[in-house]
């Protein structure tokens, strides 16, 4: 593993009664795609949540890049670089591409806007070309692009990403696979939690595996591959 750049340890998550992580402990290397695993319903989003200040921990810490984060609020941890891709997208229909992402920009800190919007539609150009277009006649595919590409908007240290290929069908799952390749390749951190174990595990350098709101296994792709058990029992993918 690479120096972390995000770490969980001990980290207890609650809704109302109701237990959800049990001692969590994982991290985040710089520059690598660390993907959390697991079934619907394993803890996943709220791992997410929880990192996000969304739904805070009741107890263990959160750090990023060694400062502790967990007991900040959602906009304290996003102005330290933390942006999240949610589920669903979040993007604003009515807008045009370039409107969302202008939107995105005030909340940025970029000192140069005009500079930052070339940046994603040079790593997004479907986007540059569809920069008039509203959101809601973009095809699945696109509107997850623009999702990532509004959290590379100004400083940006770690994306979470929820679930992005969630009713996707699979031409769209390929075409989000090959942008996670693309922002890997530009030096992006990357927690992704994703229930596509095959598509994690072609795009991660590391994985979590999580079931029961705690983590089973972490390891390299290969040595979840190679593991029968942990492919059939945590993730539900009969091993080829």
């Amino acid at each position: 593993m690479t120096t972390p750049a995000l770490a969980l340890e001990g980290v207890n998550t609650f809704y109302g009664p109701s237990h959800i992580l049990f001692d969590l402990g994982l991290t985040v290397g710089e520059g690598t795609v660390t993907c959390l695993l697991g079934r619907n319903g394993a803890g996943k989003t709220t791992a997410i949540r929880t990192i996000m200040g969304l739904t805070p921990p009741r107890s263990g810490a959160i750090t990023f890049r060694g400062e502790r984060i967990s007991g900040l609020r959602p906009w304290q941890i996003f102005r330290r670089g933390i942006k999240l891709v949610p589920q669903g997208r979040g993007i604003f229909p009515p807008l045009s591409v370039e409107e969302n992402l202008r939107l995105a920009l005030l909340r940025a800190e970029a000192p140069e806007p005009a500079a930052e919007l070339e940046k994603v539609y040079a790593l997004f150009p479907v986007l540059a070309e569809r920069r008039r277009q509203r959101g809601q006649t973009l095809s699945g595919g696109e509107l997850q692009m623009l999702a990532i590409a509004r959290a590379l908007l100004g400083r940006t240290g770690l994306i979470l990403m929820d679930e992005p290929t969630e009713g996707l069908a699979p031409l769209v799952v390929r075409t989000i696979q090959e942008t996670l390749h693309r922002i890997k390749r530009e030096g992006a951190t990357v927690l992704l939690a994703e229930q596509n174990a095959r598509m994690a595990l072609d795009v991660g350098d590391w994985h979590h595996i999580i079931d029961d709101g705690r983590i089973r296994f972490s390891g390299d792709s290969r040595s979840i591959l190679g593991n029968d058990e942990i492919m059939t029992q945590y993730l539900g993918v009969s091993p080829r």
